[in-house]
C-alpha cells in the first residue's frame, strides 16, 4: 500500500471517493458530507489531498479543508 499526495493523475478515483464519503456519512447518520467529483478533483489538482492506493486500488482519501472566519484572525487590518 502507498499513501501519496494526490494530483491530477488521480482524478480517475474521484467518483469512488465521492461514493465512499457519502456512504460513510449515511452509516454515521450525518448525511452532510456529500461532495461532487469536481470538488474532489479540485483538491487533487491543488495537491491538497492524500490518497491511499493498494496495487492501484483506491483504499483511502483525505483532503485539507480550511475554514475561515470573517474577519479572519490573520487579517491585521481589522
Amino acid at each position: 500500500m502507498e499513501i501519496i499526495i494526490a494530483n491530477k493523475s488521480h482524478a480517475i478515483y474521484a467518483k469512488i471517493i465521492c461514493k465512499t464519503i457519502a456512504d460513510s456519512a449515511n452509516i454515521r447518520g450525518t448525511g452532510i458530507a456529500k461532495r461532487t467529483t469536481d470538488y474532489i478533483i479540485q483538491r487533487m489538482n491543488n495537491q491538497n489531498a492524500v490518497i491511499a492506493l493498494d496495487e492501484g486500488k483506491f483504499v483511502g482519501f483525505c483532503y485539507i479543508c480550511l475554514l475561515y472566519t470573517s474577519p479572519s484572525p490573520r487579517d491585521l487590518s481589522t
